[in-house]
């Protein structure tokens, strides 16, 4: 082979790799486009998920500041101290149940929009039916949470009492320990309503479409959960309880199953604040936590464990 042949075969096999080049480029930047758009989508859908607790505090501080400022208005008081009194006397558990009577009104149109766009969801298993024995299961894990909820403050208490001197101190200064009928029906029932139409239903969906990942959405929504309680200790087990209505939410996917264990938490929480204070330690730890753990095993086989009939094969029939 003659020396100019050689070299035109080598400046063909150096013109190859840019020609495929040339060839493959559009769909390599149509791929990349795709990936772009997705990444763009999912961080849309990350901010629209951190958007719903941060609306939520949003609400609360306003209806707060209106308050304040029309308590100070109403007053007489002429000086910045009689003011600031007028101020700090607001009837916050009214203020705050107002705050959540508006979530309600602005969750439930935003929660019935979002639910059809949950149709195609990627859940492992069929929809499980909430019967009787079902929803009973539900009551007594909701019972038993807080009961043993109870144990661990109380441990905690003895072990780090300054954190638990300023949880005390917040729950005091929000109203949140008094047993008046306005503070127990917020606790009680606007509280679970709210919270659930917030965290298990826009959030858990947001967070979702975020990672693409059920139990990713899981531990998002429970983690915005915990953190708009606003204080370490609440934060703490307000996340833990929030994975176990994630849970529920995944087995049930009903919104009012949700609400329904919430209450029952939050319930059971009034009734044990109603034990008096001369009762023995001891022995009151050691009778709760065993009726926590009878009440969390008993209602868990119900609720989680129990092969219901799937609730398409239900409505067939």
């Amino acid at each position: 082979m003659k020396r100019k042949d050689i070299q035109n075969e080598v400046f063909a096999l150096q013109d190859e790799p840019s020609a495929l080049t040339e060839k493959t480029s559009p769909a390599k930047k149509k791929g990349s486009d795709r990936i772009a758009i997705t990444l763009l989508k999912r961080v849309g859908w990350f901010c629209l998920a951190i958007a719903v607790p941060v609306v939520f505090l949003a609400i609360q501080v306003v209806v707060i500041a209106v308050a304040s400022v029309l308590g100070a208005a109403s007053s007489s008081a002429e000086d910045v101290d009689a003011l600031m009194a007028a101020t700090k006397s607001i009837n916050l558990p009214l203020v705050l149940a107002v705050a959540q009577a508006i979530t309600i009104g602005v969750a439930i149109p935003c929660w019935i929009k979002v639910s059809h766009g949950l149709k195609g969801l990627d859940f492992k298993g069929k929809r499980a039916r909430c019967s009787v024995k079902s929803a009973a299961g539900i009551a007594m894990v909701g019972i038993g949470i807080q009961l043993l909820l109870g144990v661990v403050l109380m441990l905690v208490y003895a072990a780090v009492p300054q954190v638990m001197e300023e949880y005390a101190d917040t729950m005091k200064l929000m109203g949140l320990n008094a047993l008046d009928p306005l503070t127990v029906a917020a606790t009680v029932v606007l509280a679970p309503v709210v919270e659930e139409l917030l965290f298990r239903g826009l959030c858990f969906a947001f967070a979702w479409r975020a990672t693409g990942n059920v139990w990713a959405a899981v531990v998002l929504q429970a983690l915005a959960f915990g953190a708009v309680h606003g204080n370490i200790v609440q934060g703490c087990y307000a996340f833990a309880i929030g994975i176990v209505l994630g849970l529920v939410y995944l087995k049930y996917r009903n919104i009012g199953i949700c609400v329904l264990l919430h209450m029952c938490v939050n319930g059971a929480g009034v009734l044990v604040s109603l034990v008096p204070s001369w009762v023995p330690a001891f022995p009151y730890l050691s009778i709760t936590l065993v009726a926590s753990v009878i009440l969390l095993v008993i209602g868990g086989r119900l609720a989680f464990l129990l092969k219901d009939e799937p609730l398409q094969e239900a409505e067939r029939a």
